[in-house]
């Protein structure tokens, strides 16, 4: 295995995941999980379910947020 299957051939993932690392969150390191929605189909969203996702990562956060200051 050489040093090619290493490189991240997307340069959306690769800016994501140096964005991710300069701002510590690990979740969006993973290059597979990023692959999978860069590559998800488009479809739109009222603003109320817009408000509805930004409302649960909000909720996931804080939890996140409150397991590592318990750790």
């Amino acid at each position: 295995m050489g040093y090619e299957s290493f490189v991240i051939k997307d340069p959306r993932v690769a800016k994501i995941i140096e964005n991710a690392k300069k701002f510590d969150i690990e979740a969006l390191e993973n290059e597979a999980m990023l692959k999978t929605l860069l590559a998800s189909q488009k479809f739109t969203l009222s603003q109320n379910e817009r408000d509805s996702i930004e409302e649960i990562f909000v909720k996931l956060m804080k939890i996140e947020e409150e397991i590592q200051l318990s750790n």
